[in-house]
């Protein structure tokens, strides 16, 4: 996200850069909050670990076509790395 806020800035849209900057923050709450809930879900019961694994899984594959669908917006820039920008892998 800060790099998309960083592209728009640089491609003359201040305002959007820092509404995609402050979009960041609230992202970084969520992932922070999403973490713990999921930390917690699989300390209370191992089988909640392999329901959630599944859901990465499956929430994986439709990241890694957005990120191919946005490479054309960004270039080499990948907004979330740790992710491939390759081809998907469905």
């Amino acid at each position: 996200m800060p790099e998309f806020g960083r592209i728009a800035k640089q491609s003359g849209d201040p305002l959007l850069g820092e509404l995609l900057l402050a979009l960041n923050q609230d992202c970084r709450w969520h992932r922070e909050w999403s973490t713990s809930l999921s930390q917690l879900l699989r300390e209370d019961d191992i089988e909640n670990g392999k329901i959630i694994g599944s859901w990465v899984a499956e929430w994986h594959t439709h990241i890694e076509r957005a990120l191919v669908a946005l490479g054309p917006f960004v270039g080499e820039a990948n907004p979330l790395p740790g992710l491939t920008r390759g081809e998907p892998s469905r």
